[in-house]
């Protein structure tokens, strides 16, 4: 389930996928199209994914990952980032070469333990310093 009005809470999924690229965006095509019916908000249960929110990436090449590394990519803060990769190695997940990010919501996974194109749902990260680390970021640019 989605909560997409949880603000400073980032949601997501890390994983290992052999899938080609049009085959991996596929299951996002359509996510913005309200009840499009696309595999993604079939199994998120939702109508809607706002694209200014949600990131998919994957590594060049699909190369494999450090965990550390790959979790760079997600738009938080430091400590949120070592948070999710704590998460991570306490699921047994050192490497990785595709992740899925939702900023400003809260996912509930329910049944747990299942995948979402490849991916594992890692967690739902309160991350406060989010917005005022950003501000500072850009202030010094």
């Amino acid at each position: 389930m989605i909560d997409d009005t949880a603000r400073d809470v980032v949601s997501v999924w890390i994983g290992t996928s052999h899938k080609s690229d049009d085959d991996f965006h596929a299951y996002t095509r359509g996510m913005e199209s309200l009840h499009s019916g696309s595999p993604i908000q079939r199994d998120l249960r939702c109508g809607f994914i706002d694209s200014d929110f949600f990131v998919a990436y994957r590594s060049a090449g699909h190369a494999l990952l450090p965990i550390e590394r790959i979790c760079e990519e997600v738009d938080c803060s430091p400590r949120t980032q070592v948070e999710i990769v704590e998460r991570c190695r306490e699921l047994g997940i050192a490497q990785a070469n595709s992740l899925y990010y939702y900023c400003d919501c809260r996912f509930s996974e329910d049944p747990p333990g299942r995948l979402y194109n490849d991916l594992r749902f890692i967690g739902a990260f309160a991350d406060p310093d989010r917005r005022e680390f950003f501000e500072r970021l850009a202030a010094r640019r």
